[in-house]
């Protein structure tokens, strides 16, 4: 029997897109939740004319697999250190800048050449998954206002067939508290907001690259394009304080700025320059009236419609 919590996943940048890593035990640190890795892999049926009925053996198609897994927003502790969940977000087609001892700042790339891609592995209580080549989206996730903030992944990439594997040894994991959704600053165009739920999606539009060459059909995955949006619940105002419905008909846009944790090593900063809202609807939250808010996250001159710094 196999118990279903006892698993390991590693998330490692390639060297060469679509050439596995190597990984070591170290690379195993990341603390999961709802890790599953899943081929994806279409399945061809053969019924030739002079059967009356029936199947011949059937073809596998490309050989593609999927990866999802949920983690706490949390840093290494140490500000300038990567926290070991932080490679997923270069799958995701950030790049990074390190400023050691300071901060490492994430911005998204439409370059193809500098998007990373990634190998995922995933030890599933004495059986290795793995898939190469692959690259992501994730979305920042509040579901309410005193939880631990979570950053959900979904990879896609290409399924290398499982093999036996033991347990990996000597993981040392980070002992840093995940960051709440309390405590930090929440403001658009510098006024602060009293929010319960907040979301940002990167929304990256995901693909696989062909390759004839490769015995799976494919060479890796990349991100063609991407539309980022963001969306949270304000308490509503007054038209001469707050006029939301003007600034949506006239495609007017805001500066966006959360800081969520408080101690260095363990924040994490969002900006968007300019978000753009869409079509906010009056809710109700226990009693107050409140404006649902989904907005874009805009660019200007590319590949500057947002920051996430961890520091």
């Amino acid at each position: 029997m196999k118990r279903s919590r006892k698993k390991w996943i590693a998330v490692k940048v390639e060297a060469t897109k679509g050439a596995a890593e190597t990984l070591a035990a170290a690379d195993f640190a990341i603390l999961a939740f709802n890790a599953s890795l899943q081929s994806a892999i279409e399945f061809e049926d053969r019924a030739p004319v002079g059967l009356a009925a029936g199947q011949l053996v059937g073809s596998p198609g490309v050989h593609a697999g999927r990866a999802t897994f949920s983690v706490e927003l949390r840093g290494s502790g140490t500000a300038g250190t990567a926290p070991a969940w932080a490679a997923a977000l270069q799958g995701c087609g950030l790049t990074v800048t390190n400023i050691p001892g300071t901060s490492d700042a994430y911005a998204p790339t439409a370059d193809l050449d500098t998007q990373k891609t990634v190998t995922i592995a995933l030890v599933e209580d004495g059986r290795r998954k793995v898939l190469r080549g692959a690259m992501g989206n994730a979305v920042i996730n509040g579901q309410r206002n005193g939880n631990k903030l979570m950053v959900d992944f979904d990879f896609q990439g290409i399924w290398v067939t499982p093999t036996d594997d033991a347990q990996p040894a000597g993981i040392t994991h980070e002992t840093t508290k995940p960051i709440r959704f309390a405590g930090g600053t929440f403001t658009v165009d510098a006024a602060s907001q009293k929010v319960s739920t907040f979301r940002f999606d990167l929304g990256n539009d995901v693909q696989m690259r062909a390759d004839v060459e490769d015995a799976s059909g494919l060479c890796h995955a990349y991100i063609a394009d991407r539309r980022p949006v963001a969306g949270f619940d304000p308490e509503s105002d007054v038209v001469a304080n707050d006029d939301l419905h003007a600034d949506f008909l006239t495609a007017t846009t805001r500066a966006f700025d959360a800081t969520f944790g408080t101690l260095a090593g363990n924040r994490a900063v969002l900006d968007i320059d300019r978000l753009q809202i869409q079509n906010p609807q009056t809710e109700d939250r226990s009693g107050l009236l409140v404006e649902r808010i989904d907005c874009l996250a805009t660019a200007l001159d590319g590949d500057d419609e947002y920051s996430l710094t961890l520091n």
